[in-house]
């Protein structure tokens, strides 16, 4: 039953985002962006899910001896029922997506929040955006970049409550959490994830953050590490068979991801990604859907002067002059924050969102060569000295996706015993494990009515005088960011070279 509501809610799914790419009239409401955002936290707390990162984790070794099924529950004291139909979780519920089963509900359990953990891990959030931003295009300075760094982030997060040793050191390093325990971190995520949603379900913005841990059947996994994945991360617990129906196990994981980014991430994981040995797959989704302010109705044909040489594009405009654009010129950079509706008002007096979309187009130099200078302090003091003006914003219409190997990114941020024998996750389970990929699906789509961005990474105001309108035209590579403008964190980041070669 429960796969045939999935095949219907995603094919409902899939024909209001199939509505979207064709450009046609209709675009949902902001009550229906809501309302789907609250439809997606139900159908989680029941069924599990969001757009994925997933940390593929395999034991260290060649072979893997399978022990008793509830080994995997250590001295957990919720009920386990294993059989051929399904597990029974601790609600007396049984969930299944294809042959996997949920063995626990996808319920946070904290109560106690904590406001300067989550301050500190925002901060690292922000910092470890722009260094792994920096890894990718220093890569392929000349291509589109787009990835979910909250996504990645928060997969990590959830990998360093196994980590021990050297191996959680790097990793905490690497995302800047340093200065705080492990517990700290979690509670800090945990924070900051209720703090972002909140925001988003208050002003109309469909943004959803979900986590699971997938286990192999039989694997011993600490107790300690999955109650806290469950309690500060809401991670649901599935079990399934990667060893023996590794098929299998793949369908049900990509039929999660598919459901928790409304079908715009179909497929995560290939068999390619699974080797014989996986025992854990811990999965984040993330999800965003919004309005613009100002709807850019108005478009034109222009230039776009990528690396490669000009080729053409169609320019986004609002079909007035709008005075209450937070902007800078500069002479080697010009800068842009358009926000994105809070879901009240009525058009020409729409109030804003905390969430807005920060564009920084360097008018000299590279667009590789001005990632590379960007770190937290930098942007910050751009973004603070941005001011109101009048700006007849003209954005490119774009719609871009990525596929991403983010292990020698990692790697090169120092991020390196996790990857090979030296591994010690020992809080994960007491056999040695290691990670053997980090994979990362994104799209984004900027449109005349406002962004529609998912993710799934796999670790698997007016004038009282004159005023002359300047106009800011993205017509070189730009920097294109999804940022909670309270905290700082960046949802989503792209690089735009070329929005001809955008697909």
């Amino acid at each position: 039953m429960i796969e045939r509501k999935m095949s219907r809610v995603e094919g409902e799914l899939q024909s209001l985002v199939g509505t979207r790419s064709s450009g046609g009239g209709h675009w949902p409401s902001a009550s229906e962006i809501r309302e789907r955002s609250v439809r997606r936290h139900r159908r989680r707390v029941g069924a599990a899910g969001s757009a994925a990162v997933v940390l593929v984790i395999v034991i260290a070794g060649t072979s893997l001896a399978i022990v008793g099924p509830s080994s995997s529950r250590g001295n957990s004291t919720e009920p386990l029922v294993t059989n051929h139909t399904g597990t029974t979780n601790h609600t007396g519920m049984t969930n299944h997506i294809g042959s996997a089963v949920e063995l626990t509900s996808l319920v946070k359990q904290t109560t106690t929040l904590n406001s300067a953990a989550e301050t500190e891990v925002a901060k690292a959030e922000e910092e470890f955006s722009l260094k792994i931003l920096g890894q990718m295009v220093t890569r392929s300075s000349s291509a589109n970049q787009l990835m979910s760094p909250f996504s990645l982030s928060e997969a990590l997060a959830m990998a360093l409550l196994g980590a021990r040793g050297q191996t959680a050191i790097q990793i905490a390093q690497a995302l800047g959490l340093s200065k705080l325990s492990t517990q700290e971190e979690a509670l800090g995520w945990a924070s900051l994830d209720e703090d972002l949603v909140g925001a988003a379900t208050h002003d109309h913005i469909g943004f959803s953050d979900a986590n699971s841990v997938w286990t192999q059947k039989g694997f011993p996994i600490e107790p300690g590490f999955l109650k806290n994945l469950k309690s500060e991360f809401g991670a649901g617990v599935w079990q399934t068979d990667f060893d023996h129906d590794p098929t299998s196990a793949i369908r049900s994981v990509n039929a999660w991801v598919s459901q928790e980014t409304d079908g715009q991430i179909p497929s995560l994981l290939q068999p390619s990604d699974i080797p014989p040995n996986t025992v854990s797959v811990l999965l984040n989704a993330v999800l965003f859907e919004a309005q613009w302010v100002t709807q850019l109705i108005d478009t034109s044909s222009g230039v776009f002067h990528a690396p490669s040489g000009d080729v053409s594009a169609t320019y986004m405009s609002p079909p007035v002059d709008d005075l209450d654009y937070l902007a800078s010129f500069g002479p080697d950079l010009d800068a842009l924050q358009l926000p994105y509706w809070n879901g009240t008002g009525q058009q020409g007096n729409r109030p804003k969102s905390r969430y807005a979309a920060l564009l920084l187009m360097p008018t000299s130099g590279s667009l590789s060569q001005f990632v590379g200078s960007l770190d937290s302090t930098s942007l910050n003091g751009i973004i603070g000295g941005m001011s109101r003006q009048a700006v007849s914003p003209l954005v490119p219409e774009l719609k871009i996706s990525s596929n991403l190997q983010l292990v020698p990114a990692l790697q090169a941020l120092g991020i390196t015993d996790a990857f090979g024998p030296s591994a010690d996750f020992s809080g994960l389970s007491p056999i040695a494990t290691e990670i053997s990929e980090v994979k990362q699906q994104a799209t984004l789509r900027i449109t005349k009515w406002g962004t529609v961005a998912s993710a799934a990474t796999a670790v698997v105001s007016t004038a009282t005088a004159l005023v002359t309108t300047r106009s800011l035209k993205f017509n070189r590579p730009f920097l294109f960011m999804i940022r909670d403008t309270k905290t700082g964190a960046i949802l989503f980041e792209s690089a735009i070279n070329n929005p001809a070669n955008a697909g």
